[in-house]
């Protein structure tokens, strides 16, 4: 059983080490995840598009772990833990299963012990994106903490130890950006999180305060999504004075607070992942 306030502090203990770092340290680590994430985007841009809304990746992240944590999974598991949230209806929960099923990630039948219950499983094609996208995050967190990279485990032992590990933020709730003060503009919306990267990563400098980033047809390509998609985004991270030119169709324009943003969500994110491998 683990303490919520207790995981807490492994978290700010984190990111206390984190912030004490060289800021081109953190710069380096942004860098390389973006990098190898975009990698895996490139590969499958509907799963990713999907899944990088904060709340689903809240939600796939807690149906991994229970496969992981529990000798049978079911639906109705996922349901208790996560519903009590207030993320997601019911109703999207549901539509969000049927996606994994239909495109192959979860296998589903009747719960043997419980016959109103659906016992899930993940399949090959699940644990391999998984395992990849996992070290995306795992990779550049062992370098910006100066340990060493895991050794080379099955997908299979591997997502076992992460999610033993992982399991501490799921089942405390403390998997969350709450703390990150308008970071929901970006990593609530669908491709939240690469949007974000995006423009962070394509940044160059524009005034002493000002960065001039991709323009909204790159980042929607990129990131496969509408362009009104990118513009509604824009509209409310202009009021939030996080972009200087919101209704623009060239440069996206990003102001300093735009990047004050994106180092403390990544730092939060970084401090995360470190938990899943187990170091403290």
């Amino acid at each position: 059983m683990f303490l919520k306030n207790e995981v807490e502090e492994i978290i700010n203990r984190n990111i206390s080490f984190i912030q004490a770092r060289p800021i081109l340290m953190l710069e380096s680590a942004i860098l390389k995840h973006y990098e190898q994430v975009s990698t895996l985007y490139k590969k499958n841009p509907l799963l990713y598009k999907t899944i990088f809304k904060s709340h689903r990746f809240n939600l796939i992240s807690l149906i991994a772990t229970e496969y992981y944590m529990n000798e049978e999974s079911t639906f109705s598991d996922v349901y208790t833990r996560f519903l009590p949230l207030n993320l997601m209806s019911k109703n999207s929960v549901s539509a969000f299963f049927s996606f994994l099923v239909v495109t192959g990630r979860l296998k589903i039948s009747t719960y043997p012990k419980d016959k109103r219950k659906v016992a899930y499983e993940l399949t090959n094609k699940f644990k391999s994106e998984a395992f990849m996208l996992i070290n995306t995050m795992t990779n550049p967190v062992c370098k910006l903490f100066g340990v060493e990279e895991h050794s080379r485990m099955s997908v299979n032992d591997f997502l076992t130890c992460f999610l033993s590990n992982f399991s501490k933020l799921i089942y405390t709730n403390n998997f969350n950006f709450d703390s990150v003060e308008k970071a929901d503009v970006f990593i609530n919306k669908d491709a939240g999180h690469t949007i974000l990267l995006n423009l962070y990563c394509n940044r160059v400098q524009f005034t002493k305060d000002t960065y001039k980033s991709l323009n909204v047809k790159e980042l929607c390509t990129i990131c496969g999504v509408s362009r009104s998609h990118i513009k509604k985004i824009l509209a409310t991270a202009g009021e939030l004075n996080l972009v200087s030119n919101p209704s623009a169709e060239g440069n996206i324009i990003l102001n300093h607070s735009f990047i004050s943003l994106v180092r403390s969500y990544m730092t939060r994110y970084f401090s995360l992942c470190y938990i899943g491998l187990g170091t403290r």
